[in-house]
C-alpha cells in the first residue's frame, strides 16, 4: 500500500525527496526546574516550523508529576500537520513517556520512549536531552539540546516522486533556547513550592533541528514556539 506522508519526504524537510520518519516530539518548552514533589504541571503548546515550500505545524499536551524533589515523570501527545505549496495536508500523532532529573541547580537530564502513526506506517522513538536554566521565579531563561532517533516499526511504502519507497530510520539533532514566565506567587524554583499553590507560566521560544537518514542525506528546520502551563 503506498501513500504520500507528513514529515517524511525529503522535498517537504529539505531539498531532496527522502522518506524520513517523523519524531514523537516538535519543540518542547521547558526548564531545568521540577514541578515539585507530589505536584502536577498541565502544559499546551505549539510550535510552526519554516521549511522552503511548505509549511508544518504541531500542537502538544504534556502532564508531568513530580516523584521526588529533583524527578518529574511524564506523558505528552502530539499531533503534527504539514502543507505543502500545493496545499495538500499530512499528519502524524505521536504519544512519548518520559522523565526529567536535576542534577544540579539549573541542570536537568532527561529522556523517554515514544510512538506514533503517520502515512508511512507506525514508528518507535527513544530520547535523551540535557536543559540548563536560571530558574529565578521572575524571567527564567533556558535552552535545551536533544537527540532522537526514530525508527519505522510497521512500514507502508510513501510516494515520493512518483515511486514508492519504505519510510527510513531518522536521526534528529535539536537545539531549543527561550524564556519562562512565572504566573502566580514568587520565589526561586530552586525550592519546591508547597503543595497546595496553584501556579501558572507562559513559555516562548525558537529552535533549531537538524534531520537526515545514514546515507548521507540530512536537513534543518527551523521553528517558533509558545506554550502555557499550570502547575498545582
Amino acid at each position: 500500500m503506498s501513500s504520500r506522508s507528513f514529515l517524511v519526504a525529503g522535498c517537504l524537510l529539505a531539498t531532496r525527496c527522502i522518506p524520513y520518519t517523523p519524531p514523537t516530539r516538535a519543540l518542547p518548552l521547558e526548564t531545568a526546574a521540577p514541578v515539585g514533589d507530589g505536584r502536577t504541571g498541565v502544559q499546551v503548546e505549539g510550535a510552526a516550523f519554516a521549511s522552503g515550500n511548505s509549511e508544518l505545524a504541531s500542537a502538544g499536551l504534556r502532564a508531568r508529576r513530580g516523584v521526588g524533589r529533583d524527578t518529574d515523570v511524564s506523558i505528552e501527545s502530539t499531533v503534527m500537520r504539514a502543507g505543502y505549496a500545493t496545499s495538500d495536508r499530512f499528519d502524524t500523532w505521536a504519544q512519548r513517556l518520559g522523565a526529567k532529573r536535576r542534577i544540579a541547580r539549573g541542570f536537568a537530564l532527561e529522556g523517554g520512549l515514544g510512538g506514533g502513526a503517520f502515512s508511512g506506517g507506525g514508528f518507535g522513538a527513544p530520547d535523551v536531552g540535557a536543559i540548563a536554566s536560571w530558574d529565578n521565579g521572575i524571567l527564567e531563561p533556558f535552552a535545551a539540546a536533544r537527540g532522537s532517533l526514530s525508527i519505522p516499526v510497521v512500514r507502508r511504502d510513501i510516494v515520493v516522486d512518483s515511486a514508492a519507497r519504505p519510510p527510513r530510520v531518522t536521526w534528529f539533532g535539536a537545539l531549543a533556547i527561550g524564556a519562562r514566565v512565572p504566573i502566580g506567587p514568587r520565589g526561586c524554583r530552586c525550592a519546591a513550592p508547597a503543595g497546595d499553590d496553584v501556579r501558572g507560566a507562559l513559555l516562548f521560544g525558537g529552535g533549531w533541528t537538524w534531520f537526515g537518514d545514514f546515507f548521507g542525506n540530512s536537513g534543518r528546520i527551523d521553528a517558533l514556539a509558545a506554550a502555557g502551563e499550570i502547575t498545582f
